[in-house]
C-alpha cells in the first residue's frame, strides 16, 4: 500500500492510498490484481483498509 499526495477534494486530516490486492490462484496461473484508491482518516490502519476492500 502506498500513500498518495492529497488531492483537491481530500478533506483535512485525511490521507489517500493506493491499495493493490492479489487474488490467490491455482498453481501455474497468473495472479489477478485488484486496485483500490482509498481515502480515510490519517490514523486508518493497513488492516482496516484491507478489511474494507475485501468486504466489497
Amino acid at each position: 500500500m502506498t500513500s498518495l499526495p492529497a488531492g483537491d477534494h481530500t478533506p483535512p486530516g485525511w490521507t489517500r492510498w493506493l491499495l493493490i490486492r492479489r487474488q490467490i490462484t491455482a498453481a501455474g496461473k497468473e495472479p489477478e490484481l485488484a486496485y483500490y484508491l482509498c481515502c480515510g482518516p490519517d490514523a486508518t490502519s493497513d488492516a482496516a483498509l484491507v478489511r474494507v476492500a475485501g468486504a466489497r
